[in-house]
């Protein structure tokens, strides 16, 4: 499933989600770009399920799971280069975002929360961890 319906399907549903939708889009995409290039070719888990901030805002949280235990390495990708950018935006859009190491592999993960009136914003930080993502 790509585009809208899939953007209907998951984050869509999520009240105050509408304007996030395609930062959600674009950041899952990211991560399951990663997954799929280095997590040694193995099955990649994916999940997005609706979970409110901690302030209480319509907020999901994004898990995308690989076989791999090597930790994503965020690069400083020069102007003329085509890739290297892809953790920079997730970090950049998202609220949150991290990896957790297990025994199978690891999750990358982010969260996007709707924003409140009157908040300010919020800048995202890469966290890599061994913790587990929010449930």
């Amino acid at each position: 499933m790509t585009g809208r319906p899939w953007r209907a399907q998951t984050v869509g549903p999520v009240p105050g989600m509408d304007d996030l939708a395609a930062d959600a889009e674009l950041l899952a995409s990211e991560l399951v770009a990663n997954a799929a290039e280095h997590g040694g070719g193995h099955a990649i888990g994916f999940a997005l399920r609706p979970e409110p901030s901690p302030d209480g805002a319509p907020g999901v949280v994004c898990e995308v799971s690989d076989a791999s235990h090597v930790l994503p390495v965020a690069r400083d990708a020069g102007l003329g280069n085509e890739r290297g950018r892809g953790l920079a935006i997730v970090t950049a859009l998202a609220r949150t975002s991290g990896v957790s190491v297990g025994d199978s592999g690891k999750t990358s993960w982010f969260t996007l929360a709707a924003p409140q009136p009157d908040a300010e914003a919020e800048v995202g930080s890469l966290a890599v961890a061994h913790v587990a993502p929010p449930s």
